[in-house]
């Protein structure tokens, strides 16, 4: 049986919110679960939150955590796609 943790970001994803993200995925999400990542409202992201996403992304290949993004927005989009990580942060161009 599959736990789905669910990650709302809200409108801005910063610095300040990097090391809550980072807690919240270290503690809350198991191997063999499924995170889903909402960012429909996200109206700015910042490098560090990026940082603490591509890690996780790694950790979730190599602990078979399933991700899914619910409504990927322009803006994380556009951040992954200025940074190079669309590919690690598997999201859709």
């Amino acid at each position: 049986m599959s736990d789905t943790t669910v990650i709302n970001f809200g409108e801005v994803l910063d610095i300040s919110f990097a090391a809550k993200l980072h807690s919240q995925l270290k503690d809350d999400v198991k191997k063999n679960s499924t995170v889903k990542f909402v960012s429909s409202e996200l109206s700015r992201i910042d490098a560090s939150c990026l940082q603490v996403l591509s890690s996780f992304m790694r950790y979730a290949k190599e602990n078979e955590i399933k991700v899914e993004w619910d409504n990927v927005g322009d803006v994380i989009k556009e951040a992954s796609r200025l940074t190079g990580l669309t590919e690690i942060l598997e999201i859709s161009k």
